[in-house]
């Protein structure tokens, strides 16, 4: 995709490609993990591009996915961490599902798939930093005031 881009490249224009990248997911409905592609979308963007979003945005960004894939579901990892963990009026799936991390083994399993994919992720920004002039990276979610201290929190927990 760089060899591509470098023959076009402009200030005013965003360089935008999908892949795919392999991750734990666990499915609340059918309590079971899967290893499978999730899609992940990169762009870049040029100095000039759509007024100057670089200075704002980043000139690289990642959209790496749901972020349970890196927290766990309604805050069941490190909950007193998280920006929206389970309350006392779940939903029957979520009912579900803290009985199934009761049971013996599921908690330890559902904690090492999910320091998995937080390893995963680290490991590839630690690449995209020796790859990139990259001065300043910043680990950002929707759903979480302090994603990279909720990460830390959870890459803790032995």
């Amino acid at each position: 995709m760089a060899a591509l881009a470098a023959q076009n490249l402009n200030a005013d224009s965003a360089y935008i490609a999908s892949a795919k990248w392999d991750l734990w997911s666990f499915h609340l409905e059918t309590l079971k993990w899967q290893h499978k592609a999730e899609p992940l979308i990169l762009t870049c963007h040029g100095l000039l591009y759509d007024g100057g979003l670089a200075a704002m945005a980043g000139h690289f960004n990642a959209e790496l996915g749901f972020e349970h894939f890196f927290t766990g579901h309604g805050g069941i990892l490190a909950p007193g961490e998280s920006a929206n963990p389970i309350d006392g009026s779940e939903h029957p799936t979520e009912h579900t599902f803290r009985q199934w991390m009761s049971a013996t083994g599921n908690a330890k399993e559902y904690h090492a798939k999910t320091r998995e994919n937080i390893q995963q992720l680290m490991n590839w920004l630690d690449a995209v930093e020796r790859a990139l002039p990259v001065e300043r990276s910043e680990l950002w979610s929707e759903g979480e005031d302090n994603f990279e201290a909720r990460l830390d929190s959870i890459l803790a927990q032995r």
